[in-house]
């Protein structure tokens, strides 16, 4: 499974980055389950499953849009953003899981 970092202040989404610090989820770390119970959490931050995460961000998009929209559509062009080469693997991976929440 993977992780990210996740803030919710001021209702706001934030995600985290070792490099930046907070930003959006096209910048944030990626984290293993067990890098979850070695690792601590920055002020404000929890840990939230990728996928999680991910519905949450189409789900406000959807909201933003007017739900007009296809679900799949967007949350595979917002994978392939931000996906680097070395991320691939767990990005054709979590598009299929996230084809399955939706």
């Amino acid at each position: 499974m993977i992780y990210v970092i996740r803030s919710m202040e001021n209702n706001v989404m934030l995600f985290w980055s070792n490099a930046d610090g907070w930003g959006d989820i096209a910048s944030c770390d990626l984290f293993s389950a067990k890098e979850t119970e070695a690792l601590n959490l920055p002020v404000g931050g929890q840990w939230v499953h990728l996928n999680e995460a991910m519905r949450a961000i189409v789900d406000e998009f959807l909201m933003a849009h007017g739900g007009g929209i296809s679900m799949k559509g967007v949350t595979a062009a917002y994978i392939m953003q931000w996906a680097s080469d070395e991320e691939l693997k767990y990005t054709y991976r979590l598009a299929d899981e996230i084809q399955d929440l939706l």
